[in-house]
């Protein structure tokens, strides 16, 4: 197996994983509207953009 294409496929696989997870923490902050679960959405959500 090439290691490049390899590297690119899981890249992509990243990319819509964190559509869909950014899509799925709008969802439960619309659900939620408590700010103490505002506030752990965030951090979470945080956390992931640094990965």
């Amino acid at each position: 197996m090439n290691s490049r294409f390899l590297k690119n496929d899981s890249i992509k696989f990243f990319e819509v994983l964190e559509q869909v997870l950014s899509k799925v923490l709008l969802c439960l902050r619309i659900l939620t509207k408590s700010s103490k679960v505002s506030i752990q959405i965030g951090k979470i959500s945080s956390k992931t953009e640094k990965m």
